[in-house]
């Protein structure tokens, strides 16, 4: 090897081992004066966390023209972001202890007056709870439930056609046609309404997740009973591959996957969302849900299935 190829060599792997610098939320949104230097992918999740705290759409704080400072809501949420900074910065070490979810629950204006329902001698002592499952034997109920692992893997590919909702509350939902094609792990979307990547994630898992759940969630455990649209379930709570925590809620009489939570860390505070699975069908021996929703701060978007046919070659396929 040449001198000069061998330069040329070390240098390529220099500038492979040099980090791209990250894209801040200054450099991206010049309207921006807090939180300047979070990563500019941060800045959607961390609008939604506000939101979701004071129970308002992103139209409480902006106009028509996103960057205008034409409400005043925009500079009074400056002003309590950086409250909540020195708070935790002079009180909590630097902790992220006080959020906006700390004072304001869910209403614009937070409450100043105790509510005399929530005095301590109303609370009533529960009674004695019964004793949980075991985290494997709810996940092998879900698979069996599903259509059982013999029956599951009979089917290598699934091809759903339907309808995709968008909703934002600022403006009525908006809906479009859906055709999703899923094979192995791989799963291919294709829809012309825009909206945010984040609500496909369950819809892409759901073909594989009764086979995969079981394997997936080694750290699984059960957190607890509740209760989702009239329905008892038992909550597992666990670690997917990838290090993010999921709470699972299957239906305590089917063994059926009815919800999946996780939260997203932003600067401000743990955003949470969820898909919700519900009306499930048989197709070809297994419990098929019909629709998917996700659900988050600022969006919701629901997959409503009106086609599922198994073991079909891909679209466009010869």
């Amino acid at each position: 090897m040449t001198p000069r190829a061998t330069l040329l060599l070390i240098l390529t792997a220099a500038a492979a081992q040099t980090p791209t610098p990250q894209e801040t939320a200054g450099d991206r949104y010049k309207s921006i004066q807090v939180l300047k230097d979070i990563p500019s992918a941060q800045v959607i999740p961390t609008m939604a966390f506000i939101a979701n705290s004071l129970g308002v759409t992103c139209a409480h704080c902006h106009g028509t023209e996103w960057v205008s400072d034409e409400k005043p809501a925009k500079q009074k949420a400056r002003e309590m972001i950086r409250l909540t900074q020195a708070i935790n910065r002079d009180h909590y070490q630097g902790r992220l202890v006080v959020t906006c979810q700390t004072c304001h629950d869910g209403r614009a204006i937070p409450a100043a007056t105790p509510r005399v329902e929530d005095a301590g001698w109303s609370r009533q002592l529960a009674p004695p709870a019964a004793p949980l499952p075991a985290a494997t034997d709810v996940l092998a109920a879900y698979v069996r439930a599903a259509g059982g692992e013999s029956v599951l893997q009979t089917v290598k590919s699934r091809l759903v056609t339907g309808t995709v909702t968008r909703f934002n509350g600022r403006s009525a939902p908006v809906s479009g046609p859906f055709q999703v094609y899923q094979e192995g792990l791989s799963s291919r979307l294709s829809t012309e309404l825009s909206h945010p990547p984040e609500g496909d994630a369950e819809l892409n898992a759901s073909f594989a997740r009764p086979l995969l759940t079981l394997r997936n969630y080694t750290d699984a455990r059960v957190a607890g009973r509740g209760r989702i649209r009239d329905r008892e379930v038992l909550v597992v709570s666990g670690r997917n591959p990838r290090g993010v925590e999921h709470r699972l809620s299957f239906d305590a009489r089917t063994g059926l996957l009815l919800r999946r939570t996780d939260e997203i860390a932003t600067p401000l505070g743990l955003l949470p969302e969820q898909y919700d699975l519900d009306d499930y069908r048989s197709v070809d021996g297994i419990m098929v849900p019909h629709s998917i929703q996700w659900s988050r701060a600022d969006y919701q978007v629901t997959f409503t299935f009106e086609s599922v046919k198994h073991n079909v070659p891909a679209p466009g396929a010869k």
